[in-house]
This record gives C-alpha cells, sequence and structure tokens, in this order.
C-alpha cells in the first residue's frame, strides 16, 4: 500500500472556516437551474432547488484536484462571497472577509469577484463589468486564474445541463447566449499560457524506475493551464451552440442585469418569484 498524506494534511482549520462562512454567507440563496427530478418525494406546494454552496463546493473541488494548496481551495470556497450578496440584501467587506481568514485567501478573492456598483451604489453595465474583470485574470496570479477557470467550468456545465433539461437558463442570465461565449472564450485568452514545470523529485525518481519518495502530488490540470482551457474550451462549445427554446427568446446582453444566485433560485412559473430587487451578475 502507498504512503497516503500525512494526518496533518488531511484537514485544514483554514479550508473548514472557509466551507462554514460560505455556507453562512450564501446561506437560503440558490442556483438559477434545476435539471434533475429530487431524489426524494417533496411536500406539495413545495420545490427543490439548487443551493449556491453545491457550486462553491464544485469548484474547489476542481482546484483542489488541480493540485492547488489550501489558501486557493479556501478561496474557491470563499468566490462568489465579496461578489454576491447574502439572502438579506447585504454585502461581505473586504475587511471582514480578510479579518476571518486571512490576507492570502481575502487577496484571491478579490482577484476573481466583479466590481458590480459604481461609486453612485448603481449596477455597473455588463459588459464593463466582465471587461473589468477580464483583465484582473490577465494581471493576475496564477491561483486565481486557476479559481476562475474552475468556476467556468461548473458554470458552462451547468448551462449545458439546464438546457438539456428544457430550461430556459439564458433568460436568467445577464448575457445572452453570444455573450456568455464571448466572454468564456475571452476568460480564456486571459488566462495564463501553457507552463510544463520542472518535475519534482519524485517523479524523477519514478521516471528511473524507482518507487517515488514521499512528496506533493506532481502539477495538474489546472497548474498546467493549457490542459484547463481544453476542458473549457469544450464546455464552451458545448454551450454556445444550444440555444433557449423558441417559446422563450433569449434576452440581450443590454437587459437589465440579474443575480449570480437569485435568493429564490429559478423557478419554472415565472409569477412565484418573490417581488424585490435583485443583484445584478
Amino acid at each position: 500500500m502507498e504512503d497516503g498524506p500525512s494526518p496533518e494534511g488531511l484537514f485544514s482549520p483554514l479550508i473548514e472556516h472557509a466551507i462554514e462562512l460560505s455556507a453562512q454567507w450564501h446561506d437560503g440563496t440558490y442556483r438559477k437551474g434545476v435539471w434533475r427530478d429530487p431524489a426524494f418525494e417533496v411536500p406539495e406546494g413545495e420545490e427543490v432547488q439548487i443551493p449556491v454552496i453545491a457550486h462553491l463546493a464544485a469548484v474547489a473541488s476542481i482546484v483542489r484536484r488541480a493540485g492547488w494548496g489550501e489558501a486557493t481551495v479556501a478561496a474557491a470556497y470563499l468566490h462568489d462571497a465579496i461578489e454576491d450578496m447574502n439572502q438579506h440584501g447585504q454585502r461581505l467587506r473586504r475587511k471582514q472577509l480578510r479579518d476571518a481568514v486571512g490576507a492570502d485567501v481575502a487577496r484571491l478573492v478579490v482577484q476573481v469577484s466583479e466590481q458590480k456598483l459604481d461609486d453612485d451604489g448603481q449596477m455597473r453595465p455588463w459588459r464593463a463589468r466582465k471587461e473589468d474583470y477580464l483583465e484582473g485574470i490577465r494581471t493576475g496570479p496564477p491561483d486565481a486564474a486557476a479559481i476562475s477557470l474552475a468556476d467556468k467550468i461548473h458554470n458552462l456545465w451547468s448551462i449545458t445541463q439546464s438546457l438539456q433539461a428544457n430550461e430556459d437558463i439564458f433568460s436568467a442570465l445577464s448575457g445572452d447566449a453570444e455573450a456568455q461565449r464571448w466572454f468564456h472564450a475571452a476568460v480564456l485568452e486571459a488566462s495564463p499560457p501553457p507552463r510544463r514545470p520542472a518535475p519534482p523529485p519524485d517523479a524523477r525518481a519514478a521516471a528511473d524506475g524507482a518507487r517515488p519518495v514521499r512528496g506533493g502530488p506532481p502539477p495538474r490540470s489546472l497548474k498546467n493551464p493549457g490542459s484547463a482551457k481544453r476542458n473549457v474550451t469544450l464546455a464552451t462549445s458545448l454551450a454556445s451552440t444550444r440555444r433557449p427554446p423558441a417559446r422563450c427568446p433569449a434576452p440581450a446582453s443590454s437587459d437589465p442585469p440579474a443575480p449570480a444566485h437569485s435568493p429564490r433560485g429559478l423557478r419554472r412559473d415565472r409569477d412565484r418569484r418573490a417581488p424585490g430587487p435583485r443583484p445584478g451578475s
């Protein structure tokens, strides 16, 4: 049996704190699409929605499987905490996040967060927000790009699942199909170019036929942005070739922005959606 990680490497208090804070902040908020039938009996008049924490866990899982460390994984769990309001309409301040999980994690979260509001507290145009986001990825560190790519992989997978379930997902998104295709392709272009790091000592030992010495995992997909880009390119192609059903035309990207994670989720009966202001995405 091969050596496993050390006991102290099995649990990270930092990641646990990030999970806890993320679950608290996003409590009562939901993803826009629903693509699976419930696996259990749902009381009459109720519906099953997808909590935002499911998306955050998926993104963090991609980042972790790619071989990134605890600060990057913690930031992946929290990557929407600054950008999105909670169910009470509050916004998490950067200082609050920094005081909770430290400067390294907070820096990464800020790097992958959109500036949604202008100086007057009004929602900025969708395209302007995306352009600024792309510049942040273009000039930011590789670990921020890894979180961004993982986020886009899961978002595009969610879009395709919704479309395959005949959900008119583009009517709930701020940008239509063409706008989403532009944005995700631009994220790929803004991400760091592929790099092939020198193999670690254990990998060189394995290549020589020796049993690898205990050490860190070799770089994997998001450590090599080129591999991650191929994954996202495939997902982009799948998402961009689909269109919403003809009965519900897709909105133009200049329409008023919809929330990144609507506090009520995407309902099939839109008349049932709770009234009130909705944050943009």
